[in-house]
């Protein structure tokens, strides 16, 4: 019997141990995040600033593209147009000669 109730008592401080560095844990975990108006760890605001932040990766990654694909077409543009003031006036002058 006096057996039994020490291995009862073995077990029951493993357990409370056990239990403790769980909690600790947890407060860690706890600890990482910000309070929310209310003084609970705010996991969902935490969730939902990550999410903002990918949306404004996203949406700057479509910005960029699109000012690089205006950039480029202006930059042909302009390409063309000074290839047609220097060569047009030589082309005609071709086609005038013949």
């Amino acid at each position: 019997m006096q057996q039994q109730q020490r291995r009862y008592a073995d077990d029951f401080l493993g357990l409370h141990l056990r239990v403790a560095s769980i909690e600790r844990e947890i407060e860690q975990i706890k600890a990482a995040f910000p309070p929310n108006d209310l003084g609970f760890t705010d996991f969902d605001g935490h969730r939902g600033y990550h999410k903002s932040k990918i949306a404004e990766g996203q949406a700057m990654g479509e910005y960029k593209q699109a000012v690089t694909k205006k950039i480029v077409l202006g930059v042909i543009g302009l390409a063309f147009t000074v290839l047609g003031f220097i060569a047009g006036p030589a082309l005609l002058r071709w086609m005038g000669g013949t």
